[in-house]
């Protein structure tokens, strides 16, 4: 459960910190390549959580030759860390973050973001100190999704974790295979709670 936590935790609040970023870059200087950043990081979502493993793995091997050979590092640099694995839930579930962000940007519209400006305020002045605060609700629910995700994908997780780094999903599927339905249950009725209590808190916040 501890490491459900540190790796969803962490990769929704990537996530979200990502999508806030390319929502307010994609918003702010609509030219150029601007234009296509959140299709480009919204990719992910369209493929199956296998294949994106698959094509992480061939990356960080890459990596991990480059490494060996030029740097004299050990063949192990990247792949079998967490921080593999965080980086393929942020390229899996980036969408639905940046859809949720976009969303709010697009309610708080571009006269905000310039009497800001106007006034003195730099971009992440203006970001941190009047979108963000008045964003605190999507921001949270957007969160609150890419948790969700990331604690139930399993395919994903099988292949990037590291050794014998186990999660709830990966339990699950351990325990159901090994035909222990009544043990399997315990982990996957966990994934269930678990999940009900951002979406709770978020639904309890959006009607006050």
């Amino acid at each position: 459960m501890v490491n459900t936590f540190v790796v969803s935790g962490s990769s929704s609040a990537l996530i979200v910190a990502g999508a806030l970023l390319i929502g307010y870059t994609a918003r702010t200087f609509p030219y150029g390549i601007n234009r296509y950043l959140s299709k480009a990081a919204s990719l992910g979502y369209a493929l199956p959580g296998a294949v994106i493993a698959v094509g992480i793995v061939i990356i960080f091997t890459t990596f991990d030759k480059w490494a060996e050979r030029y740097c004299g590092f050990d063949s192990t640099v990247m792949n079998g860390t967490i921080i593999v694995l965080v980086f393929g839930y942020v390229a899996r579930f980036s969408a639905v973050a940046i859809s949720t962000v976009d969303g709010s940007f697009e309610r708080l519209g571009l006269s905000l973001n310039k009497a800001s400006r106007s006034l003195g305020y730099t971009h992440g002045q203006t970001l941190r100190r009047i979108e963000i605060p008045l964003m605190r609700r999507s921001l949270i629910f957007a969160f609150a999704l890419v948790f969700v995700d990331t604690i139930k994908e399993l395919p994903l997780t099988l292949i990037l974790r590291p050794f014998n780094y186990e999660t709830l999903s990966t339990k699950t599927y351990e325990m159901a295979e090994s035909q222990m339905v009544y043990e399997a249950s315990i982990y996957a009725l966990s994934i269930v709670l678990i999940s009900l209590i951002p979406i709770t808190l978020t639904i309890l916040k959006s009607e006050h």
